[in-house]
């Protein structure tokens, strides 16, 4: 099994940017069902706050998935000229990474106790 997540945060990306690729509580379902329907992945969250936006998958394989474009397709966005303010990890760096958030490390404000519950919305297969 491997893990991949693409992400894009209040570090990287301007608020107009972010406000791009944004979810809702509303379209996050239909956005984790279509995500969990591309070949090869076995889960998926979303996590998606007013500083942040994460896609987390884990597939079967090694094969890394284009969350990008998937991402960009999703919401109508032509072009790579956004794929600058975005991160991407995989699996112990990725890992590592959703330790930090989760405790509160990644957070505007240091120590946050709730970085990672607000916002997630996944789909396990």
């Amino acid at each position: 099994m491997s893990i991949f997540m693409l992400g894009i945060d209040h570090n990287m990306a301007p608020v107009d940017v972010r406000a791009q690729f944004a979810f809702t509580r509303k379209n996050t379902g239909e956005a984790l069902r279509r995500l969990k329907e591309e070949a090869g992945i076995c889960g998926c969250i979303i996590l998606s706050t007013c500083n942040r936006l994460e896609l987390w998958v884990s597939t079967a394989d090694e094969e890394k998935p284009d969350l990008y474009q998937w991402l960009c397709s999703l919401k109508g966005v032509q072009g790579e000229q956004y794929q600058k303010y975005f991160t991407s990890r995989e699996n112990e760096e990725a890992v590592e990474h959703l330790f930090y958030l989760t405790s509160g490390l990644k957070s505007q404000i240091l120590g946050d106790p709730d970085p990672g519950k607000r916002g997630v919305e996944y789909v396990k297969g």
